[in-house]
Formats: C-alpha cells, structure tokens, sequence
C-alpha cells in the first residue's frame, strides 16, 4: 500500500492505494498538473475528474461496440 496526499482549495486529502493503481493515480494527477507538495485550485481536480470521465465514457462505447459485435456473431 502507498500512501498519496494532494491539498486542494486548503483542505488535505491523504488516501492509501494499491502501489501499482497509486502509481497510475499519481502519474494521471501530475499530467493534470496537480502538484503534491503545494495547494492546488478546484479548478485543477475537477479537470482531472472530466478528462477522466471522457476517457472511461469512450472506452465503455468501445466495449459496447464491441459485445454489439460478439452478440450479431453469436447470433449467425
């Protein structure tokens, strides 16, 4: 377990996570360029939040597509 801590707006967020998914979050904030060792504004967290939500909105139409695919081969 890693533990990561971000300060957003003033308020300290400290969570423990698997190493491998801390290393993916901490990767996935600092292209966001959210910053650990200084505050960051909202603004910052909530764009990580929207790029991260656009990313798993496309890939769950990609799977859609994908088992629309599987079921019509299914189906022949």
């Amino acid at each position: 377990m890693k533990k990561l801590s971000a300060t957003f707006h003033g308020i300290r967020f400290q969570f423990s996570l698997d190493d491998e998914f801390a290393d993916y979050v901490h990767k996935d904030l600092c292209l966001n360029a959210v910053e650990f060792d200084r505050d960051n504004e909202l603004r910052k967290l909530l764009n990580a939040y929207l790029k991260k939500s656009d990313e798993v909105f496309r890939l769950e139409k990609k799977l859609d597509r994908i088992l629309q695919k599987l079921e019509s081969i299914e189906e022949k």
